[in-house]
């Protein structure tokens, strides 16, 4: 999938829409509204400890959501895994209850726009999962939620 002959030369960061999908390599979807940060590409070197997530979500109010629901429910370490690949790091991860499975992801992003966190709560009784996003540059939700979508999408999400 690096056999693409674009002639953005000047863009130094990888192509991160080309996953080696089906489709049109390389050419994200059209934007409907222009914000201030029109893709997110997150920083593949960055990490976060435990206790500057905390502090950073403690800071965050709510910026976004997405709900997608599962056709069936994925096996466990099977969304983190998808997520990973988009270089969504899963910071904790548990079951408060038997059909619950919650998680706390993140992700930052390169060129100062900073952390991207999330806490979703999957029900494993209906496969409906919500994503409470909170962004440092809240112009990063919606591209943050179209990536969640990207990554979740071939596990069935809907």
């Amino acid at each position: 999938s690096h056999s693409t002959s674009q002639p953005h030369a000047s863009n130094p960061v990888p192509d991160l829409l080309d996953f080696g999908g089906s489709g049109e390599a390389g050419v994200p979807p059209p934007l409907t509204k222009m914000p201030s940060f029109t893709e997110l590409v997150l920083d593949p070197m960055l990490t976060m400890t435990p206790n500057e997530f905390q502090d950073t979500w403690v800071q965050l109010q709510q910026t976004g959501a997405l709900n997608v629901t599962f056709s069936s429910i994925p096996a466990p370490g099977v969304i983190e895994g998808a997520l990973q690949q988009h270089l969504i790091r899963v910071m904790a991860q548990g079951q408060p209850t038997p059909s619950t499975r919650k998680y706390f992801f993140y992700g930052i992003g390169m060129a100062g726009g900073g952390a991207c966190l999330c806490e979703a709560t999957l029900d494993t009784a209906s496969g409906a999962m919500q994503c409470l996003f909170r962004c440092q540059e809240p112009t990063l939700t919606a591209p943050l939620a179209s990536l969640y979508t990207a990554a979740l999408s071939p596990l069935g999400a809907r």
